[in-house]
């Protein structure tokens, strides 16, 4: 229970560090009950967006808050039904909504591990936003308890519906230095990497003409430990697929003869997940003289053509 709390404090000191005053948490009480004040938008038909903040209680669920929300945009009177209604978690490139038991005010809280800034958006659910919805396309709150207070699901980002987002102002923002909340983080990333290839990593360049012909290649920090499956990550990341799912791309080396021999074609392997690229690179037998090894990610539709084409490879990851 005690470190329960002391993770929570951590979290709440974190969130208050780099918000407005009007969006400061309180201490969470004996029951790890807390208080602060959410900004929620409101999308009406014609697809603007009003604003207003409220004061909620961690303990709130989204069917609770829903009701209140209806009241502070005055939508009462055109007796909308609660139901009917959906609190959406909205982040730049994707939402997801909330589910009727999910705690609002914890899942923002959340957003200081995650690293993102996203908004609340209170929208009259259609059928298909419905249907849409329920994939889910953010992170989820698991549960209101001692043990899971501070721990979260992660959910699939990726996600097909349109995403209209409330537009960004000095009025509607909750941080309170933007710029130095970005610097800070930017920062944090870049000393956990480097303290982790303090002792064995690199750089290595990862193509991807075939995801954006205009960038041909991004540069990743790596260690000899990452493995296949967090260099896809990172180099989403890098062209600016934060939200699409690794699985759906594979790594594939690709090694040649630095002089080119004519008829001679370039061998292409398509790595397992578990595999390191850098070790693998850095292996004196496979990195002889005069060959040259490059690393490409490739799209969901060359990954299946990839399967059928490509011998499975034989090295070992280990």
């Amino acid at each position: 229970m005690e470190e329960v709390r002391r993770d929570l404090l951590k979290l709440i000191d974190d969130w208050n560090a780099s918000r407005l005053d009007l969006f400061h948490l309180s201490k969470p009480n004996e029951y790890l009950e807390f208080l602060g004040v959410m900004r929620f938008f409101f999308q009406d038909d014609e697809m603007k967006f009003q604003t207003k903040c409220l004061r909620v209680s961690s303990i709130m669920k989204t069917s609770e808050i829903i009701p209140l929300l209806l009241e502070k945009f005055y939508l009462i009177s055109i007796h909308l039904d609660p139901q009917k209604c959906g609190l959406y978690e909205h982040f730049t490139n994707s939402e997801r909504k909330l589910e009727p038991d999910e705690y609002p005010l914890l899942v923002q809280l959340n957003w200081t591990k995650l690293g993102q800034e996203g908004k609340f958006i209170l929208k009259v659910d259609s059928p298909l936003s419905n249907r849409k919805s329920n994939d889910g396309c953010g992170p989820r709150l698991r549960k209101h308890g001692d043990e899971d207070i501070i721990n979260f699901r992660n959910h699939d980002l990726t996600c097909d519906s349109r995403c209209d987002s409330p537009p960004n102002s000095t009025f509607t923002r909750m941080i309170s230095d933007p710029e130095a909340l970005m610097q800070k983080t930017r920062q944090e990333v870049l000393g956990s990497k480097l303290s982790q290839l303090a002792l064995n990593g690199g750089t290595l360049k990862i193509y991807g003409e075939l995801i954006d012909p205009s960038v041909p290649y991004k540069t990743l920090l790596l260690s000899t430990h990452d493995t296949v499956a967090q260099v896809i990550r990172k180099a989403l990341d890098k062209y600016g697929l934060q939200f699409a799912d690794p699985s759906a791309y594979c790594l594939v080396m690709r090694t040649r003869y630095a002089n080119e021999i004519p008829g001679m074609e370039a061998h292409e392997e398509m790595l397992k997940e578990d595999f390191c690229p850098l070790k693998l690179l850095l292996s004196p037998e496979f990195s002889p003289e005069g060959i040259v090894t490059t690393f490409e990610v490739r799209d969901p539709l060359i990954k299946s053509y990839l399967r059928f084409c490509l011998a499975p490879t034989t090295f070992d990851s280990n």
